[in-house]
């Protein structure tokens, strides 16, 4: 825990260094902040981090964790490559004529 907590300080002291412009840039969305952050999710759910912790470390508001979470937990829990399947299946359907011809 110690570990996690220098490693967030450090995240914290790292952003408070960002200029207002790129800490927009980095929020845009989470797969573009950051690749791994689904996984990064995973492992700081495992570690019994908070949405608030969680949300400080991959870099983006905490409201996108939340959403990330609800969105992407099923039955087995919060799980990276069932979110993204489920996010691309979600993408998708968005593109899909409601009414059949």
């Amino acid at each position: 825990m110690q570990l996690l907590k220098s490693w967030i300080e450090g995240k914290l002291l790292y952003d408070s260094q960002l200029s207002l412009s790129t800490k927009k840039e980095e929020h845009n969305e989470l797969q573009t902040a950051y690749p791994g952050a689904k996984y990064q999710i995973q492992t700081l759910l495992k570690a019994a981090c908070d949405q608030t912790e969680i949300a400080m470390i991959v870099g983006c508001h905490k409201s996108t964790i939340s959403r990330e979470i609800r969105r992407n937990t099923r039955l087995r829990g919060y799980r990276p490559q069932q979110g993204q399947r489920l996010a691309n299946e979600r993408k998708h359907a968005k593109n899909q004529p409601r009414i059949a011809d």
